[in-house]
């Protein structure tokens, strides 16, 4: 395929597709009249590196990945995206007490100070190596609540336990407070 079939099917401009040649990302063949061939390694390259763009992966982590077979890369992709879905909550979260706190021209100092402690929870968790999967801990909780409440008939013990944990789950999903206060428990017990 030419450089027009190939950005034609794969819908990536030919611009892009001689940025990653430029870079040394696919090498192209040449034809009898010099145009560019682009084979089917070349085609998989470009899907992959279209793929991996699609996820936010720098040219420069590309490359890492696909020349140098660095995975690893991965692994830190995943972890500033957790990062920065937990400051999204936490930002979601406190929206509204800020808004509330800034119309009522309240002092702030007791918002501001939990909002700090929240965000810097995920740097306790860095330092320590101290790990709470909540969304793991969510579904656990989850389950043991639809588990109790299909033995709700049996007696009130159960009834009890379905909601406590029902409760518990959607706080810990719902609360960076909770979650910040597990992690406190868990640290406390660590030592």
């Amino acid at each position: 395929m030419y450089i027009q079939e190939i950005s034609q099917k794969l819908q990536l401009s030919k611009k892009a597709i001689n940025l990653y040649e430029e870079k040394g990302l696919i090498h192209p063949q040449r034809d009898d009249n010099g145009y560019r061939i682009y084979l089917e390694k070349e085609k998989q390259t470009l899907l992959k590196i279209k793929e991996l763009r699609r996820l936010g992966f720098c040219l420069e982590e590309i490359k890492k990945i696909l020349l140098e077979k660095q995975y690893h890369i991965f692994e830190q992709k995943k972890t500033e995206y957790q990062e920065k879905i937990f400051q999204i909550n936490t930002s979601i979260q406190y929206i509204d007490d800020v808004k509330e706190t800034l119309m009522n021209e309240n002092d702030i100092s007791e918002v501001s100070q939990e909002i700090d402690q929240i965000y810097h929870l995920e740097v306790f968790f860095n330092q320590d190596h101290t790990e709470i999967d909540f969304d793991k801990l969510c579904i656990y909780l989850f389950t043991l609540a639809w588990v109790f409440a299909s033995k709700i008939e049996i007696n009130f013990l159960c009834e009890f336990l379905s909601y406590t944990f029902y409760i518990s789950a959607f706080l810990i999903y719902s609360s960076s407070q909770v979650r910040l206060f597990l992690f406190k428990i868990v640290r406390f017990f660590e030592k």
